[in-house]
């Protein structure tokens, strides 16, 4: 029978009761299965939390070269040789970053289900009288909530950064190009001097 997440809760749930003589065995065997379900879903949501912070970490590392990378480009965009060396590496460096995004993401969404695995563990150790090993497996996945918003929310500072080293990277671009487009203008065109509208010409701000 299918069950939704609002049909279960520990309010609702009660340890089961069995009367017969028999019970004391079953409820013994029923309780030491409850503890090994519930220490297997923690391991598995340590080892999944563990990959994804060092993931993470890894992310960050490599972002932080980007940006670097991107603001060197930035800064050398009129030296087309060192430029595009960089560019090269620039590239390299933000595909790698963008495979340690996507495994990231691959290990938040396992963490989901590890999160329900261990939620349902403990709903089964709380309903077989194992009230302190459902404690602790709720307690788990509280803390394990907290870090990964922790990891989030320092992933995201730093995104931030790279899209303000992108969006000068593109105005220094925009702003080589209308440069070049006047030299060619003055080149082609057969008067005496810059058009009232190219002498009002001001250059990109700075980032």
């Amino acid at each position: 029978m299918d069950t939704t997440e609002g049909d279960i809760s520990k309010e609702s749930l009660k340890p089961l009761e069995m009367n017969e003589v028999a019970a004391l065995t079953h409820t013994s065997l029923l309780r030491q299965a409850s503890a090994v379900a519930v220490d297997a879903a923690l391991q598995l949501l340590h080892r999944t939390l563990r990959a994804s912070v060092d993931f993470s970490a890894q992310y960050r590392k490599q972002l932080n070269e980007v940006i670097d990378l991107m603001e060197f480009c930035t800064v050398t965009i009129r030296n087309a040789g060192q430029h595009d060396s960089m560019w090269e590496l620039l590239v390299a460096a933000r595909s790698h970053a963008d495979s340690l995004k996507q495994q990231l993401r691959d290990l938040n969404i396992m963490m989901g289900y590890a999160y329900v695995v261990l939620e349902n563990a403990g709903m089964t150790a709380y309903m077989n009288g194992v009230e302190s090993t459902a404690t602790a497996a709720q307690q788990a996945i509280t803390n394990a909530k907290h870090e990964l918003e922790q990891e989030a929310q320092m992933n995201h500072a730093l995104e931030i950064q790279y899209v303000y080293a992108h969006t000068c990277y593109i105005k220094a671009t925009q702003q080589l190009d209308e440069e070049q487009e006047m030299i060619e203008n003055i080149t082609t065109t057969p008067n005496d001097g810059f058009t009232e509208g190219e002498t009002d010409h001001q250059e990109a701000s700075t980032c």
